[in-house]
């Protein structure tokens, strides 16, 4: 895998996240609307912690710095 496609999946994830954090903020989303994003949140962020500990060290050394 070339690190260009990891560290574009590092910046998905991250915006994906944001985006559910800040539609979980909002006071007019349903129960089951709030329960389905949370669940998302966490396969999100169970994604990143795997890639994070799996793949971050095959990164150029000055790329894992960042």
């Amino acid at each position: 895998m070339s690190y260009t496609y990891l560290l574009d999946l590092y910046n998905v994830l991250g915006d994906r996240i944001d985006l559910i954090t800040a539609e979980q903020e909002e006071a007019f989303t349903p129960p089951e609307q709030h329960s389905y994003q949370q669940g998302r949140l966490d396969c999100l962020i169970e994604f990143k912690s795997f890639l994070k500990k799996n793949y971050h060290q095959k990164l150029p050394r000055r790329i894992q710095k960042i």
